[in-house]
């Protein structure tokens, strides 16, 4: 199991709540926090079964939402 954090930076004319329930829909993200005073704008704590399915659930889904501009991936290596 791969889990990760994915901090997610948005247009600043975007719609927020917008972006936080098109992320909360995808398959894979446990859960979505949506940040102030920091210069990402959402936190995503996803899991999925493989580095591959996370790199296509990064790139394929959170990256296609049209609000978003960049993500930088944290992957979790012990808890």
């Amino acid at each position: 199991m791969v889990e990760a954090f994915v901090l997610i930076n948005t247009d600043v004319e975007s719609p927020k709540n917008q972006v936080f329930e098109d992320l909360k829909e995808i398959n894979g993200v446990d859960k979505v926090y949506n940040t102030n005073y920091s210069i990402y704008d959402f936190v995503a704590e996803v899991q999925t079964k493989a580095m591959a399915e996370l790199k296509a659930l990064v790139f394929q889904r959170i990256r296609e939402i049209d609000a978003v501009e960049s993500t930088t991936t944290l992957v979790v290596a012990k808890k």
